[in-house]
């Protein structure tokens, strides 16, 4: 259980960083790599972190008040326990956690229906045919409807290719994906670049079941000389010695990219 700081010792300011529930063995084995990294790399700007399980923090939100940033960058597996998860993004909003992104839009976020609202405002998604429950019927017809012979069925509440299926025209859907649900078209120019294989390839080596096309990676962008260039998105540093409270990232100067159409397959 973390204990809430806010003030200075030694001069670094002290943040907390939601991880997995201890009781979801799934992700044992990678996410204290990604805090040591996110420590690390957050240290050289004195903020130190410390790690507490998203699990502890669904009714009660006081462990994490105290805090002046909440980090929710590290909550893999909330998709199989959605229901609470949604529970503790409606407690850390009501009690006013000072989060990054705030509870109310990773929350909001956890379901890709979202991306309909946003195909209704003009924003370029693919196209998506919503399912309640997917049957074989659904996805034959989608074929059609959808003018490809490869589509991707994938649950709304997912994560890490979870449940998710490529299947070509004519292919019987095995292992479908329970409750509501996506039809898209698969989307070839998300397929991983053999320069960014080896290194994805650790991040994905130990996810049961993800081919590398439904690990896809976002490696090619309009005008870039690399195909791995655009992998290099805009870096965030913190603010140095910041008053507690009053912390926020900031894009690097002169560093942009650009948020390409979620696509199918990741």
């Amino acid at each position: 259980m973390c204990r809430p700081w806010s003030g200075y010792a030694g001069g670094m300011t002290r943040i907390a960083v939601l991880t997995p529930d201890p009781a979801d063995p799934s992700y044992s084995g990678q996410w204290p790599g990604v805090l040591e990294r996110l420590s690390k790399a957050l240290e050289a700007a004195d903020v130190t972190v410390e790690p507490t399980p998203w699990t502890d923090h669904i009714e009660d939100a006081s462990g994490l008040t105290g805090y002046p940033l909440v980090l929710p960058v590290i909550v893999w597996g909330y998709h199989r326990d959605h229901a609470r998860w949604m529970q503790a993004c409606r407690t850390w909003e009501e009690a006013g956690v000072r989060m990054l992104n705030p509870a109310r839009v990773i929350g909001w976020n956890s379901d890709k229906s979202y991306l309909g609202r946003l195909a209704d405002r003009g924003v370029a998604v693919p196209e998506t045919i919503w399912v309640e429950g997917v049957t074989q019927a659904d996805v034959d017809a989608a074929f059609d409807r959808l003018g490809t012979d490869v589509v991707v069925v994938k649950p709304r509440v997912s994560g890490g290719a979870w449940k998710t299926l490529r299947l070509t025209r004519g292919e019987a859907m095995v292992g479908a994906p329970e409750g509501p649900a996506m039809i898209q078209p698969y989307l070839p120019s998300m397929e991983r670049p053999a320069c960014c294989s080896s290194a994805a390839s650790s991040a994905t080596s130990s996810t049961s079941g993800r081919s590398a096309a439904t690990s896809a990676s976002r490696c090619s962008s309009a005008g870039s000389t690399s195909p791995c260039r655009s992998r290099r998105r805009a870096r965030w540093r913190w603010r140095r010695r910041p008053s507690p409270g009053s912390m926020r990232p900031c894009s690097t100067p002169g560093s942009t990219w650009r948020r390409r159409p979620t696509a199918a397959g990741v």
